[in-house]
């Protein structure tokens, strides 16, 4: 393949995640994904340090997302000039973020499978930013699309992957959960490096910690990562029913 097909290739793979400046901001109404009844008011959103612009519905940003609830109709100085900055955050995870807003649900990650970096990258931007934003359903949605992307392509996360997870996430998050299960997994069923696996714990004591309370909790018992129900790595207590289920 040329350099030229590559490079259109992965243009493509961020085309399909960057959709909502690219297209669906001048066409929500005639797609018939927005009901007039949600109103003309409008909030601009300034993300990252390049200050990118969102112009989104002020109703359906607020109904979706009660942290935005509380900015733009609250007390908040936001609520006056109906406009927020956010420049410690991605905007390319803002993107998704808006559109699962208008939507409803995450893009299949398998679309984006041509570009596993790009994915990564991605993947704990959003769950990030959904965990900050206090998006439960969103953090669900994007832990199942990751489970079934990883199913689907007979892989786990790399090292790489786990210890940015472990910088970028809280601790007790679902997705620090579910990380320290595939590395528990793959260390047990030795199909990585010894060395390269065992120094991830020097680099994340916490690691370290959550492995030994899941051997202790498990018994050194660990299936494959995907043969969880969903609802294991959710939000939700383990004691209530899914809401995904219901």
């Amino acid at each position: 393949m040329s350099s030229t097909s590559s490079q259109g290739t992965k243009r493509k793979a961020e085309d399909r995640l960057l959709n909502f400046r690219n297209y669906m901001q001048n066409n929500l109404e005639t797609d018939g994904i927005l009901p007039r009844s949600m109103g003309s008011a409008m909030v601009r959103l300034y993300v990252g340090p390049k200050k990118e612009h969102f112009h989104v519905h002020k109703n359906i940003l607020c109904d979706k997302i009660p942290y935005f609830e509380k900015m733009f109709k609250g007390g908040f100085q936001e609520a006056v000039t109906n406009s927020a900055s956010f420049p410690e955050d991605v905007a390319d995870s803002f993107d998704i973020l808006i559109t699962w807003v208008y939507h409803g649900k995450l893009r299949p990650l398998t679309k984006v499978k041509d570009n596993r970096n790009l994915l990564a990258c991605n993947i704990i931007s959003l769950y990030s930013l959904a965990e900050k934003l206090c998006v439960f359903e969103l953090m669900d949605d994007i832990m199942d699309a990751f489970r079934d992307f990883e199913h689907e392509n007979d892989t786990l996360p790399s090292c790489k992957f786990m210890l940015v997870s472990y910088q970028n996430v809280d601790s007790g998050s679902p997705l620090r959960r579910y990380i320290c299960y595939c590395y528990t997994f793959i260390l047990l069923k030795k199909t990585r490096d010894v060395e390269a696996m065992t120094s991830l714990l020097t680099r994340i004591p916490d690691l370290a910690l959550d492995m030994a309370k899941l051997l202790r909790e498990t018994g050194g018992v660990i299936p494959e990562p995907w043969s969880f129900p969903y609802c294991h790595f959710h939000t939700h207590d383990k004691d209530s029913l899914c809401p995904w289920e219901l």
